[in-house]
């Protein structure tokens, strides 16, 4: 059970710098489930960062909600927003070529709308 006593199995997130493509790619992963939302977890590789905790428990929506997310790579940098708050900074990793963006959906149905890249 989350803390809200809600059961809920779905997986869902954004894989970013893929450029081996296999099912779980080297890269970081922005974790898209409910008690976690917005984590940035390692595949095959290390990082740091640092979590803006007050906003963090700002931004968080009751499961099922409608969600916004921003992610940021610039100057060797990620910036993660939740919900139009800042809530993580990936502040050095080993990544220094673009590589691929990549959806999760695992172990559940999972929505996206407005979906928008943009290069800088």
């Amino acid at each position: 059970d989350d803390a809200d006593g809600v059961t809920y199995y779905g997986n869902s997130g954004y894989f970013l710098f893929i450029n081996d493509h296999r099912i779980w790619p080297k890269g970081i992963q922005v974790e898209g489930y409910h008690s976690r939302p917005l984590m940035p977890f390692p595949m095959d590789t290390t990082f740091k960062y640092t979590t803006e905790k007050e906003n963090l428990l700002k931004a968080q929506r009751p499961l099922g909600a409608w969600n916004s997310a921003e992610i940021a790579s610039k100057n060797g940098q990620v910036k993660i927003s939740l919900n139009g708050l800042h809530v993580y900074t990936i502040t050095e990793h080993e990544f220094t070529e673009a590589g691929h963006i990549a959806f999760e959906s695992e172990g559940s149905e999972i929505h996206w709308r407005n979906v928008r890249l943009r290069v800088e």
